[in-house]
């Protein structure tokens, strides 16, 4: 009898635990990882966009707030210029095993995105596009991170997170130097 009611602990635990939206981290899903930056051009109208570039991931309906896993074993980040970025280009780095550490333990302490109607500064669209690698990049966590405007740190189907100077200090040390002015 003793073991029917352990089990039926256990079940009850693991059943509240799925209702009450315990987050589990962002490890799957991100895609291939890049392997080099995509071009940009001019577009006819003036702006810089990337040709073939992914868009940014949305977060959808989800309340779950965005959390990846803590111990990748190194990011890729693809830097997206802004619309007016001259020259028009944008760059690929990498992240060692420390570096990605600490820019997923960041994310995963930025505050949570506020709900609601906020005004937001202008949006030029430069981000960080990071791609968090696990067992070898078997699995990937893909986050964007908006490096203008409102500043979401986004994955799809999680609800974003705030870029806080934590996140800024475990970029800042990667960034090519056009994106360095996003990160003082």
């Amino acid at each position: 009898m003793k073991l029917r009611s352990t089990g039926a602990v256990v079940l009850a635990a693991a059943i509240l635990t799925a209702a009450c939206g315990q987050a589990t981290p962002l490890t799957r899903g991100g895609g291939p990882l890049p392997t080099r930056a995509p071009p940009a051009k001019i577009a006819a109208n003036g702006p810089c966009v990337l040709v073939g570039g992914r868009a940014a991931p949305t977060p959808g309906e989800s309340q779950t707030p965005l959390e990846v896993g803590s111990d990748p074993l190194f990011a890729v980040v693809l830097w997206v210029p802004g619309l007016n970025a001259r020259p028009c280009r944008a760059a690929l780095t990498r992240l060692d095993e420390a570096e990605a550490g600490a820019l997923a333990d960041a994310i995963n302490a930025a505050p949570v995105f506020p709900h609601g109607t906020i005004a937001c500064p202008a949006d030029d669209g430069g981000a960080a596009d990071v791609y968090l690698a696990y067992d070898g990049g078997a699995s990937v966590a893909r986050v964007w991170i908006s490096l203008a405007g409102c500043h979401p740190v986004t994955a799809q189907d999680r609800w974003p997170r705030k870029l806080d100077a934590s996140i800024v200090r475990a970029l800042r040390a990667g960034a090519p130097q056009p994106w360095q002015r996003y990160l003082r």
